[in-house]
């Protein structure tokens, strides 16, 4: 085997590693310093060997040698095959976290995009389907209670007396104290061609019951559904002289005669200021025709004392 060496090399390294590079084609082996840039070709085999002796004297230092000129650029070796991967090490801890650094400077607001053009309508949706009816909700809240008015006397019932001829309507008063309310009576068969007049009245009219029925009798508050007011006319009629009141102030009332569950021509409405309306419209009706008053109102506020009668005219 033939060696060469460098005269300047430090040869073996630090830990007494020495390094050499073996030629393949003679197998030559030509020792290398690697701290001094040296490196094998790519065609010579990277070798080394530790074999270290007995420690020998400490010698004396030696006089420091004289610079050495720079040496010419050597060319450029060939890329060395890649060497096998190594096994990975292990997973180091995990290190601690570090100081948070401090808050940037609010940046300053964006300008604003410019507005997208308005889009298109939409096509109606398609109408839902009616819900079943819900449970009557928890009653509201008593109100406090007016100042009662003077009630009139409760006069006994009599027998129904034999219709006179209708006078003319005279201009409608201001409303009275309602009295105590009486017992209701059985409705007589109209007489012969002498018109009746037929009438209801409700005491109170909430202000959450925007919508509400009244029949032909008197009660405390509107019915929420028409079937629990209705009355059937009894015989072919027809009827006229409509008229409609309630208590100054409060809400705005509108009455409205309902038959078979459709609105009629008759209606009128009782303004907040005011205390009665009148239409001059007529209905005809049958015998077995359903009918209702309805009143409607905004729902600002309540009202009292509302009432309606009309004049049924046997046809």
């Amino acid at each position: 085997m033939l060696l060469a060496f460098g005269l300047n090399a430090c040869i073996p390294d630090g830990d007494g590693t020495m390094h050499g590079c073996v030629k393949g084609a003679t197998g030559e082996l030509r020792v290398i310093d690697p701290a001094r840039g040296q490196k094998c070709t790519s065609s010579e085999i990277a070798v080394k060997w530790n074999q270290q002796g007995s420690p020998g004297l400490k010698g004396d230092p030696g006089a420091p040698g004289e610079k050495g000129d720079k040496g010419d650029k050597g060319d450029k070796g060939d890329t060395g095959d890649s060497g096998a991967a190594g096994t990975p090490g292990a997973k180091g801890d995990k290190g601690d976290a570090g100081t948070p650094g401090a808050k940037g400077d609010q940046g300053d607001p964006g300008t604003p995009g410019t507005p997208g053009a308005k889009g298109d309508k939409g096509d109606p949706g398609t109408a839902g389907v009616k819900g079943d009816k819900g449970d009557p909700g928890t009653p509201g809240a008593k109100g406090d209670q007016g100042d009662p008015g003077t009630p009139g006397a409760k006069g006994d019932q009599g027998d129904p007396g034999t219709p006179g001829a209708p006078g003319a309507p005279g201009a409608p008063g201001e409303p009275g104290a309602p009295g105590e309310k009486g017992d209701k009576g059985d409705p007589g068969a109209p007489g012969g061609s002498t018109p009746v007049r037929q009438s209801g009245e409700v005491a109170f009219v909430d202000a959450a019951d925007t919508t509400g029925y009244v029949g032909t009798d008197g009660t405390a508050a509107v019915a929420l559904a028409a079937a629990d007011a209705d009355f059937v006319a009894g015989t072919n009629a027809t009827v006229s002289g409509f008229r409609a009141a309630k208590q100054v102030g409060g809400a705005s009332l509108t009455f409205t005669l309902v038959k078979n569950g459709t609105d009629t021509a008759i209606a009128c409405t009782v303004a907040s200021a005011e205390t009665t309306c009148t239409d001059a419209d007529s209905v005809s009706v049958t015998a077995s025709d359903s009918l209702v008053v309805r009143i409607t109102q905004p729902g600002s506020t309540f009202a009292r004392y509302a009432r309606w009668s009309a004049l049924f005219s046997p046809a």
